[in-house]
């Protein structure tokens, strides 16, 4: 189970470490971006858990689960994930007496736990790591309470590996948005709300004194220390969709009548104006490169397209000219923007190069039909000369003996036999072409 422990994927433009579990070992260098990255998943059940019993599905080293218990007053939190490195680390450094960890299986949640017994439900990018996911989402449900709440979300790999042979090597497979919806509430029924991980850009107001937001250097523990903070949104100057976000996040309240919003939530961290100015400083760049890229590739395509494409009409006419087939020069557009002429002498070339090839196969079939009768003759003169030979045999007749025969006889003979010859000829020739 990777769980809350999303990590840090093959970005797009860049490859990157790939993070499945926020690791708390003494020596990990803290990560503002990652730390924000995992806890971002947890915050939406904040307001959900306060004097409630929970489970962790999926809990990674323990800083969700301590979260959920220590900042935001969880009765009890029974926190569960497969690793015993990760449980032993949670143990460690995210103790908490009301926290208990649990080393298991998402296959042996059922056996694990009775049915009906949490107030709240979570596990953050787990479903993507199971073979049943179907089975693992029904176990979730069958865990919360009928007036529970269930908050599951799922990583959007598609994406992070755009490409049907890109994957995360540790996951069974990837989701969209639709595909995760409809297995979660083919599970779970309808959800209450869809919430959806965009990165955060902005500015926020921060006392040099906050504990968790301004210290340099802080170590991984105090992910689960920062302050809350009153904020608002702004609207975005860009297109913001399902397929252009991290995760997905399904929240089920059953104590709902029907769909509600859930109000916004971030986990962000402040950075001084010079972080800022130098990464607003490479988008900058980045978008200038990309204009630069597109204009060069336009003004190289146009400078290369036209002499290829000059050099292909030439060609195709010498081949053309080669077996009789041309029709005299051809004149090139003069006009340099005008290529499209050009693509349309290609294709014109290419039709006529095609009927060529029709009409060969056409006079293969002729001469086919020719040896055919040349075939067809040879056979009928042979049977002529042997039937001939075979009728002056059953006459006795000597050779030395036909000058003596009359002419009229002769004559009258001769063309019987021929025409019997032919008959047997026409046969033969008829079977030869299939008639």
């Amino acid at each position: 189970m990777g769980g809350s422990c999303r990590g840090r994927y093959v970005l797009r433009h860049a490859v990157t470490e790939i993070i499945e579990r926020l690791s708390f070992h003494a020596g990990t260098k803290y990560s503002a971006t990652e730390a924000a990255i995992h806890l971002s998943r947890y915050l939406p059940a904040r307001r959900y858990c306060a004097g409630k019993r929970v489970l962790d599905v999926a809990c990674g080293e323990g800083y969700g689960a301590f979260a959920l218990a220590e900042r935001w007053s969880a009765a009890a939190v029974d926190a569960v994930d497969v690793s015993a490195d990760a449980i032993a680390g949670a143990r460690q450094n995210f103790a908490s007496p009301k926290v208990e960890y649990h080393c298991a299986s998402a296959e042996q949640l059922s056996a694990s736990f009775a049915p009906a017994i949490f107030d709240v439900v979570v596990s953050f990018e787990t479903v993507e790591h199971v073979e049943d996911a179907a089975g693992f989402l029904a176990d979730l449900g069958r865990l919360a309470k009928t007036d529970g709440v269930v908050l599951v979300s799922c990583p959007n790999d598609h994406w992070y590996y755009p490409q049907p042979e890109q994957r995360n090597p540790y996951h069974r497979r990837k989701y969209t948005f639709a595909e995760f919806r409809a297995l979660a509430e083919g599970e779970l029924g309808p959800a209450t709300d869809w919430l959806f991980g965009w990165p955060v850009g902005g500015f926020v107001n921060v006392g040099r004194e906050v504990r968790g937001a301004t210290e340099a250097g802080a170590p991984p523990r105090s992910i689960v220390e920062g302050a809350a903070v009153e904020a608002l949104t702004v609207a975005t100057d860009e297109t913001l969709t399902e397929g252009n976000c991290s995760y997905f996040l399904g929240v089920w309240d059953r104590r709902a009548a029907g769909a509600r919003r859930e109000a916004p939530s971030a986990v962000f961290h402040p950075c001084s104006m010079d972080a800022f100015a130098s990464r607003w400083a490479a988008d900058s760049l980045r978008d200038e490169l990309d204009r630069a890229k597109t204009e060069l590739w336009n003004s190289t395509h146009r400078g290369d397209l036209r002499p290829h494409l000059i050099s292909c009409v030439g060609e195709l006419d010498a081949l053309t000219a080669s077996v009789g087939l041309s029709d005299g020069a051809r004149g090139l557009p003069s006009d340099e923007r005008d290529d499209g002429k050009l693509v349309e002498l290609l294709h014109t070339q290419v039709r006529r190069l095609r009927d060529m090839a029709a009409d060969v196969g056409g006079l293969r079939t002729k001469l086919r039909n020719a040896e055919l009768h040349r075939q067809a003759a040879e056979i009928e003169n042979r049977l002529m000369r042997e039937r001939v030979q075979q009728l002056l045999a059953a006459q006795q007749v000597p050779a030395t003996a036909l000058p003596r025969l009359t002419l009229e006889r002769g004559a009258a003979f001769a063309r019987q036999q021929v025409a019997r010859a032919r008959g047997i000829a026409g046969g033969l020739v008829r079977r030869l072409r299939g008639r």
